[in-house]
């Protein structure tokens, strides 16, 4: 994988920030003028964010467990989360945004918003302003334009605070022009226990650098899931080399006299559903492909025809609805979020649960892959099957928690709150989680 954003999007995105105008009418006598002038000067040259911090907040490490789903808990041993989960707080599941891929939920978790709002609105689109590609794997990912809102690092480095990265979709790139305080360029070789020790060499302060939020990111369970599925021996592997990890992270952090005095947030992006070959719906055989541009993949396509084919296309679909369902982008149901945003193409094509969307081609390149017969996500986030993982300990949470399912776009205000930090605008309500903390 790799990972970007930033504010200078050619897409306008509800969450900008709005310069206030102040009129003064014309008949307003000079001494009312001369008394209002300091108020108006006031106003419109406050900050939005706090320019240094009064204190120094216990530190929270953000980790990601990509395509953890919310019961793998229950799939294999895990005695060092099990030691979390009973001195914390654990969600039932947590639900992703729509469409259920990596970089969308991602970024969410960072910014808070809907994907219509952000701008990620999968892991590869087109931008019809830009007459751009974005997708996950290119350098298109550290570019800022494509990214609205404000990502936690911002706003946490907009106050006064330190930030690094150890991986996370949208931390290459230059947003609000700046970049985490340290980061690192994605490198899915890179050893989990490094992954570790550069994390907490920087929450603990070595090297003259001392990080108040750092993110920390792994692969495993989504890389184990996608080829053997999520019932698999395999996940199971991957579950306890993950949990394992844990149990090193928090060794490490004691060592270096960080523990107990840090917040741990763990989650996941998206869950994993179960596949087949049996279950393949041939985009090929139910269009033709010619002129049309195909983006975002399986199992949510994104279609976008010649303008003067857009209803055709769509009609011939929709004769042929079975085992998926399609859309006309300004038919999208609005639980989603996303037909405002033009970066979505003209028409959605979305797959029932354990259903694939695939032409002929892609069929026969991955055949023998184990991908057929794995797993995938990027369905419906209604589904079970896609809710994500949440768990957190540290000072700040109540003990031995276990709380409802809640949407993933709550973390970001969640996170401002720990850090104590003013949020910027984003679609999540601070008092949904509040109950959570201690104070």
């Amino acid at each position: 994988m790799n990972y970007s954003r930033g504010l200078q999007v050619a897409i306008p995105f509800f969450y900008s920030t709005q310069k206030e105008k102040s009129f003064i009418s014309s008949n307003m006598n000079k001494k009312a003028v001369l008394l209002f002038i300091p108020l108006l000067l006031f106003t419109a040259f406050k900050p939005v964010h706090k320019k240094s911090p009064k204190r120094h907040p216990v530190p929270l490490l953000l980790i990601s467990f990509d395509g953890f789903r919310h019961d793998y808990l229950q799939k294999a041993p895990t005695p060092h989360m099990d030691e979390l989960v009973k001195t914390g707080v654990l969600s039932e599941g947590m639900i992703p945004i729509f469409p259920s891929k990596t970089f969308p939920n991602h970024y969410t978790l960072v910014t808070g918003l809907y994907p219509e709002h952000s701008g990620i609105v999968a892991n590869s689109f087109y931008d019809p302003a830009f007459k751009a590609l974005y997708k996950v794997g290119t350098k298109s990912v550290q570019q800022g334009k494509w990214y609205g809102g404000e990502p936690i690092w911002v706003t946490a480095e907009k106050q006064g605070f330190k930030t690094g990265s150890v991986f996370w979709p949208g931390s290459e790139a230059k947003i609000a022009g700046k970049y985490p305080d340290r980061y690192l360029h994605y490198n899915g070789s890179m050893p989990l226990k490094a992954r570790v020790d550069t994390a907490v060499s920087w929450l603990s302060g070595q090297q003259d650098f001392k990080a108040d939020f750092v993110t920390l990111y792994f692969s495993n369970t989504d890389d184990y899931g996608h080829l053997y599925g999520p019932q698999s021996d395999s996940i199971k592997s991957a579950i306890s080399k993950l949990d394992n990890t844990i149990g090193y992270l928090v060794n490490r952090l004691k060592k270096r006299h960080v523990w107990p005095n840090i917040n741990i947030i763990i989650v996941s992006d998206h869950g994993m559903a179960q596949v087949s070959h049996k279950k393949v719906i041939f985009l090929d055989d139910l269009i033709k492909l010619d002129h049309v541009r195909i983006t975002s993949n399986n199992p949510i396509l994104y279609l976008q025809p010649s303008k003067d084919n857009v209803i055709p296309v769509y009609r011939k679909l929709k004769r042929s609805e079975h085992h998926y369902r399609v859309y006309l982008r300004s038919q999208l149901p609005q639980r989603w979020h996303l037909k405002s945003n033009k970066r979505v193409a003209d028409i959605v094509m979305v797959a029932d649960l354990h259903y694939q969307i695939l032409t002929h081609n892609q069929f026969d390149k991955i055949e023998g892959k184990g991908y057929l017969d794995g797993g995938t996500h990027g369905y419906d986030n209604d589904e079970p099957d896609m809710y994500a993982f949440f768990l957190a300990h540290g000072p700040s949470f109540k003990r031995d928690l276990i709380i409802k399912p809640f949407q993933n776009i709550q973390i970001y205000d969640l996170m401002c709150k720990l850090l104590d930090i003013e949020p910027s605008r984003n679609d999540g309500t601070m008092s949904r989680l509040s109950f959570i903390l201690i104070n």
